[in-house]
């Protein structure tokens, strides 16, 4: 019987992992936003004299190209997470179901519904 359990465990430990992930992924996420945000601001405000404006451009152009390389890291893992969770319910998908079915009542018990 320990078997199970101990499987039921670890697919409960794995869950937990994706969604620690999913929220470093967020705060990734929110944090793009943010220099997105940033950017947009920049050039739409008002231009720094002429001299001024070649480094500018520069660091706007910077902040672009690790913007999209940090975004595209972000995809990266996303897709890697998703596919961890594709796979690891596809292996065991009973395990999965128990775990999905107990985390929904612990979740229920904790928001009292």
């Amino acid at each position: 019987m320990a078997g199970p359990i101990t499987g039921c465990l670890a697919a409960a430990e794995k869950d937990k992992q994706i969604m620690a992930a999913r929220k470093t992924t967020r705060q990734e996420i929110d944090e793009l936003r943010r220099e997105i945000e940033e950017l947009r601001r920049t050039r739409s405000g008002p231009r720094k004299a002429a001299a001024g404006k070649g480094r500018g451009k520069q660091a706007e152009a910077g902040m672009v190209e690790r913007a999209r390389a940090e975004f595209s890291d972000l995809e990266k893992a996303i897709e890697d997470l998703v596919k961890a969770a594709e796979d690891e319910i596809t292996d065991r998908p009973v395990i999965s179901l128990a775990v999905a079915f107990f985390l929904g009542l612990l979740i229920g018990r904790l928001t009292g519904r």
